[in-house]
């Protein structure tokens, strides 16, 4: 690094004499400029970066000593020479002492070599000092750093429900504050990237990654003081930075409202998310306001949680239960141009916005299920396949406009080859059909529970020995071997998609024996659940 030095002196041809004989270059020191007095000196001092002073001590209108003081308020890192006359011996030599000046020099004595010297010497203080200050930096770096992570591990503590120390990280990471929920439709591409991207986007923030498609940002809300951005506009800016990126993912973000205390986290976490189900309307990849909302009996967050929403989601859940019945008899009355009609009417419930994401989709699922059972021409097997595959579709759709088209698309390929809903020859028992299409719903909402063939007969108020002879007749199996493939198919994806040991999947899959789900599940899939898995993790395939 090249430091900069000025010389002061009222006399020109010590000025002259100094700039002209030493050597700058070899000393590494560039000359900067000169003065004629203090005063003049000072001025360039706080004008321009001087890192070292060449001074007189007498000299009109500021001496060279009131000179330096002044100069080192402006520049706390300046070094200083004095050149004086004998008279002003005692002078430098106490400046000197109290380590005001590096060193002084005698006019009628002193040689190029001597303030080339002394140049360097102040040139090895700079570096001395700078390198210092650079590790206290990095040093106070690391140390904000540390304490970040470890506030953001404890942040990652909390949001999972396990114990967290929050509490004591308030006074250096103060509120109020806000919390979002940054989510990805992707997966595999090294989300804790985009969270050292954020760190970086917003400096004041903790962030963490929750899993792989999910990232947590808690930063504080400097409003009250007249800030001219809010925290939830910094997060959309940064939203919109990560999506500019070219090989940036796309995030849909959730934004808590305020809250003062970190012991409210995983509470401002339910606020934030609520925000999803504005994107599974308004579409992936935005910014939403989240709110405060009630949460329905599976979990799931709901709509606004006011007296007049509830009562307008249970209106529409009545409405929805009507369309869907409408469709079923439609459906065993081969009626195509009714049962679509019903659906595009069911869709624009769902569109109304009147129901909850999680209730569309089990809704979703139970149109499905009706659709299932008119189409004859697929063995039993093949149609629980179906169901499962689409029913995960659904679970998967991020947004409602999937959620239809995977409807639709069932429907339409329900059709068959002939364009309509395959009946059996007893086409005038349409009653049958509907109680066999209600009964099918009734199975894939309870399998995983205990589940009688006499229960299911009466959810559809018909005697147990009809209710089986008709199951037999339109599924092509009998009560039990449904629900046992049904259970069955359920555990192979727990083995899929799970770390869960197999006799807490048999139990899961509605099985109340660990003995008698491992012997149908070898029955049905050809091999043990533990070779299932195994073959399924090395992508050969489970079902044999």
């Amino acid at each position: 690094m090249t430091y900069k030095a000025l010389i002061v002196d009222d006399e020109p041809i010590i000025r002259y004499g100094l700039a002209s004989t030493v050597n700058w270059r070899g000393a590494g020191v560039e000359l900067a400029g000169e003065a004629g007095n203090g005063e003049t000196a000072l001025g360039m001092v706080t004008e321009r970066e001087i890192d070292i002073l060449i001074t007189d001590i007498k000299m009109p209108k500021m001496d060279g000593l009131e000179l330096i003081r002044l100069a080192k308020l402006h520049r706390p890192h300046l070094k200083a020479i004095i050149i004086s006359s004998y008279s002003d011996f005692d002078y430098a030599r106490q400046a000197v002492q109290l380590g005001v000046v590096v060193d002084y020099l005698l006019k009628p004595t002193m040689e190029p070599e001597d303030v080339t010297r002394l140049l360097v010497d102040c040139r090895r203080k700079l570096d001395e000092e700078l390198s210092l200050e650079e590790k206290s930096v990095l040093y106070s770096k690391e140390e904000v750093r540390r304490r970040r992570h470890g506030f953001e591990m404890e942040i990652h503590r909390a949001l999972n429900g396990q114990a967290a120390d929050l509490i004591r990280n308030e006074g250096e990471f103060p509120g109020p504050y806000v919390l979002s929920v940054w989510r990805t439709e992707e997966s595999g591409r090294g989300i804790e990237r985009y969270a050292e991207m954020l760190a970086a986007l917003l400096p004041d923030s903790a962030v963490c990654a929750m899993e792989d498609r999910e990232l947590a940002l808690l930063l504080p809300d400097r409003t009250q003081g007249g800030a001219a951005a809010t925290a939830a506009s910094l997060v959309r800016e940064a939203q919109l930075a990560l999506r500019n990126d070219a090989a940036g993912m796309r995030f849909t973000v959730g934004v808590s409202p305020p809250f003062h205390r970190l012991d409210r986290l995983q509470d401002a976490y339910a606020w934030a998310e609520s925000a999803f189900t504005l994107a599974f309307f308004g579409g992936l990849g935005e910014c939403y306001d989240g709110e405060i909302r009630r949460r329905n009996e599976d979990g799931t967050v709901g709509l606004p949680g006011s007296p007049q929403a509830a009562a307008r989601e249970s209106e529409a859940r009545e409405q929805s239960a009507v369309l869907r019945d409408r469709f079923s008899r439609k459906l065993a009355d081969s009626d195509d141009a009714a049962c679509e009609r019903t659906l595009q009417q069911l869709f624009e419930l769902w569109r109304s916005r009147a129901v909850a994401p999680g209730e569309i989709r089990k809704q979703a699922g139970d149109v499905l299920l009706r659709i299932a059972s008119g189409q004859l021409y697929l063995k039993a097997e093949e149609k629980l396949e179906l169901l499962m595959e689409e029913n995960e579709r659904i679970r998967q759709a991020g947004v409602l406009d999937d959620v239809l088209a995977i409807v639709l698309a069932g429907y339409q390929g329900g059709k068959g080859i002939s364009g309509s809903f395959a009946m059996p020859a007893a086409s005038d028992d349409t009653g049958g059909a509907y109680a066999i299409q209600t009964a099918l719903g009734y199975i894939h909402e309870h399998y995983r529970s205990e589940l009688s063939l006499q229960e299911v007969a009466d959810s559809v108020h018909m005697s147990r020995n009809y209710f089986s002879e008709l199951f037999k007749r339109r599924t092509g199996l009998n009560f039990i071997d449904y629900v046992i493939r049904l259970r069955i198919h359920y555990a192979r994806h727990l083995l899929e998609t799970t770390t869960l040991k197999v006799y807490d999947i048999g139990i899961h899959s509605g099985f109340n024996s660990s003995k008698h789900f491992l012997k149908m599940f070898k029955r049905e899939s050809g091999s043990t659940p533990a070779e299932y898995r195994s073959r399924s993790q090395h992508g050969e395939g489970g079902a044999t």
